[in-house]
């Protein structure tokens, strides 16, 4: 094979080091191999050298070490290179062609270790899930919805009351408080706007709106093409009265120009909502109760997290725009996003959190 693709799901046991995901290779050689690695330095990628000469190197930086979740890795070889993809993102490309191939006396493929002459090494210390060998190479979109992680709930919360600017929610005070945060950070936070995620939230929508109702709001900082410092947000809730009132998704950075998923928000005031704003790969949609009133290109724009732990409220902002009616359920996906029928079906049944 002198082209092809690689696809594995894994997860790692904590150690880092040399070890081998999947290889092949000339186990009478000491030193002629194509594997994917975790390499001595913590990187990740494709090792393959034949008779001791590099045929492939291309590795990304990313920690997986420790972590403990289950990811997805895809890697792609031809003639216009090496690609490799991570959780649906393109994370590396070289301009190498090594492949299978490129391994003269190729006679042993193993996973969690390699085999050469001096016998099996570079045993894998986590698990490993599938792992998949396609005798051609994976388009972009095909490589991106291969490695897409699965729906993972980041956090869930059945708050089920009044929220007023004195008894709204911050990290500190939610169900768990900072040791969610603390514990299950690798979840929660999301450090591309492009990835894969979904936010739903049930509540009692006011019977106006002079500002903005808050039911979920994440700021993190950010710094402008100028040096200055500031601020982003990603707000879930109602807002005006610029452009009249609106109701879903907006994202405010002063780095890059504001980005909404929304619609007119009169025909649900003073109504019970099951509202789902979701991410996708290629689409992002809004959902309320039951049914898709929003559609767009998922944007792609360089900025800062999406939330951040840190400095993120539940039925206010940070300093005000207080929700001031009922907030029932809260909850956040990372991964693969609930599908549409999914999603309305939940919105329909006001159980976000199922």
């Amino acid at each position: 094979m002198t082209e092809g693709s690689v696809v594995v799901s894994f997860k790692t046991g904590g150690a880092a080091g040399g070890q081998t995901l999947f290889s092949v290779s000339d186990s009478s050689d000491a030193d002629s191999v194509w594997g994917l690695v975790q390499t001595g330095d913590g990187r990740f990628g494709v090792y393959a050298r034949n008779d001791s000469t590099d045929v492939n190197l291309t590795y990304f930086d990313r920690d997986l070490v420790t972590d403990g979740l289950w990811h997805q890795m895809a890697v792609t070889v031809g003639s216009d290179g090496t690609d490799v993809y991570v959780d649906g993102e393109h994370v590396a490309h070289t301009e190498s062609t090594g492949f299978f191939a490129d391994v003269d006396g190729l006679d042993a493929m193993d996973l969690g270790r390699v085999v050469t002459s001096g016998g099996a090494a570079g045993f894998w210390d986590g698990s490993i899930g599938t792992l998949e060998v396609f005798d051609g190479v994976l388009t972009a979109e095909q490589a991106v919805a291969a490695t897409q992680p699965a729906a993972m709930p980041v956090a869930a919360f059945h708050v089920d009351q009044d929220l007023t600017a004195d008894n709204a929610i911050t990290m500190a005070t939610a169900p768990g408080g900072t040791d969610l945060v603390a514990d299950h950070l690798p979840q929660w936070e999301c450090n591309e706007l492009a990835a894969s995620w979904a936010i739903g939230t049930t509540f009692t929508a006011p019977d106006s709106v002079t500002d903005q109702a808050t039911v979920f709001q994440s700021e993190d900082s950010v710094t402008t093409n100028g040096g200055n410092a500031s601020t982003a947000s990603l707000m879930l809730g109602i807002w005006g009265p610029d452009g009249g009132e609106r109701i879903g998704l907006r994202y405010d950075s002063p780095a890059i120009s504001e980005w909404d998923l929304s619609v007119p928000f009169d025909q649900y005031q003073d109504k019970k909502v099951s509202m789902i704003a979701v991410m996708g790969p290629v689409n992002s949609y809004l959902i309320i109760n039951g049914q898709t009133v929003a559609t767009t290109p998922t944007p792609v724009p360089e900025g800062p997290h999406i939330w951040h732990p840190a400095s993120t409220t539940i039925g206010t902002t940070n300093t005000d725009h207080t929700l001031g009616t009922n907030l029932k359920t809260l909850a956040i996906w990372k991964g693969v996003v609930p599908s549409t029928p999914l999603a309305q079906s939940l919105t329909l049944a006001h159980n976000i959190t199922r």
